[in-house]
């Protein structure tokens, strides 16, 4: 009988999550700011595209231009890190 509790991570996988959440959060540092900022607000804030417009004085669909931006920027750098930590 396993006494383990399912929720418990085990050290490895704890340890390839930190990494792989640093790894994330210097690719969202490397953006231009004004990607950053709303990628910020949307996914650490969870401000939804009208409330992302509101607090930065500009229209929904440059909130999506940028935010659309900001996802192929991430993409293309978090690609071969997700690759790495996930095809091993």
């Amino acid at each position: 009988m396993d006494l383990r509790d399912e929720r418990t991570e085990l050290p490895p996988a704890a340890a390839s999550r930190h990494e792989l959440e640093d790894e994330i959060q210097q690719a969202i540092t490397r953006l231009s700011p004004k990607m950053r900022a709303i990628t910020v607000l949307r996914y650490v804030e969870n401000l939804s595209y009208d409330e992302i417009a509101e607090t930065l004085h500009i229209s929904i669909g440059t909130v999506k231009s940028r935010l659309s931006r900001a996802h192929q920027a991430l993409d293309r750098e978090l690609t071969p890190v997700l690759d790495r930590h996930y095809l091993k």
